[in-house]
């Protein structure tokens, strides 16, 4: 799933929330990224710097500062959007939980591959005889944060993607704010390819695959449900929340987000992972069974995974001479 938002805040208070962390000590293994056509330009790759980033967070780029003066006072300018991409649970606990370090990389090159989908929207907003004017430019500079958990410190695999307020048509050209409407319109395909990438390369890990073809969503197959369940505490907050009230659809969710918000607790990273394998108690054994079946079969051939698929699905022969299949 992604989930944009409108950055609120100041850009030290922001630069300090992602390079940080809010509500746990980020990992050594929870990296940070610039991408986009425009951070290339900018020689900007690696790891993300954080004076660099709360600049370009208040429109400071090369010798242009962007933003809108309103009256007497300062320069104002908006900083950005952060365009959450988040894996599916039984994702979250086959990398973090199981240790699985592949399925984390799976994640991130998948979060590419959308992120190169969004770009394509990207769109500049500028004036024209006094009319305001779009024009796709394709062009974006943003900065990736991966973290390991959520709120609740649930295990959550999940990318900040924090797209700047800024845009241009070619290398070297002046800078205009970023139009993101295009972007916004396009973040449920988006989200649908980040899925498809991501469900195609942990099949070629060996993981099985279980979709709901209704919601275009998916889950590792043999991953308890009682465990995706136990390990989504936040998510059942706001569930929960949105049924007493009667609130539905997107916009009603992210009300009932904001108001479970309970109190922050500040653990390390390390500290984490000891707390999310305690927790998974009777469903350890499948674990361990999900991770190694998923090692055995993405270490085979590609002809023998193949094969061995068709066994696991039980394409065997039906009565009468023909053929059925099962689960």
């Amino acid at each position: 799933m992604i989930h944009p938002r409108r950055l609120k805040g100041t850009p030290t208070n922001l630069t300090r929330y992602y390079m940080v962390g809010d509500y746990y000590t980020k990992g050594a293994d929870e990296h940070s990224q610039w991408g986009g056509a425009i951070a290339a330009e900018l020689g900007l790759n690696g790891k993300v710097d954080p004076s660099t980033f709360q600049a370009l967070l208040d429109g400071k780029v090369d010798e242009q500062k962007l933003g809108r003066r309103r009256g007497e006072s300062k320069i104002q300018h908006h900083p950005g959007w952060d365009f959450a991409v988040n894996a599916p649970k039984s994702v979250s606990i086959m990398a973090l939980v199981a240790g699985d370090e592949r399925v984390i990389a799976a994640h991130e090159k998948a979060v590419s591959v959308a992120l190169s989908y969004l770009e394509e929207h990207a769109t500049l907003r500028h004036r024209v005889d006094g009319n305001i004017t779009h024009e796709t430019t394709g062009r974006l500079i943003y900065a990736r944060f991966t973290e390991h958990a959520s709120r609740e410190l649930d295990p959550h695999l999940h990318t900040h993607v924090v797209i700047m307020n800024m845009t241009n048509r070619g290398d070297g050209t002046p800078m205009s704010s970023l139009e993101t409407r295009a972007m916004f319109s396009e973040q449920m395909v988006a989200g649908q390819v980040y899925r498809n990438d991501l469900a195609h390369r942990l099949k070629e890990l060996g993981y099985g695959i279980d979709y709901d073809p209704r919601k275009g969503l998916f889950e590792i197959g043999d991953v308890p449900k009682e465990l995706i369940k136990h390990m989504s505490q936040r998510a059942e907050q706001i569930e929960a929340h949105a049924r007493e009230n009667g609130l539905a659809g997107q916009a009603a969710r992210r009300m009932s987000f904001y108001q479970t918000r309970g109190p922050k607790e500040k653990l390390a990273l390390d500290a984490l992972h000891g707390r999310w394998s305690a927790r998974l108690g009777v469903h350890q054994d499948a674990i361990e069974g999900v991770q190694e079946a998923a090692r055995a079969e993405g270490g085979a051939p590609p002809w023998y995974r193949t094969r061995h698929r068709c066994a696991r699905h039980a394409l065997w022969p039906a009565p009468g001479g023909g053929a059925r299949g099962g689960q």
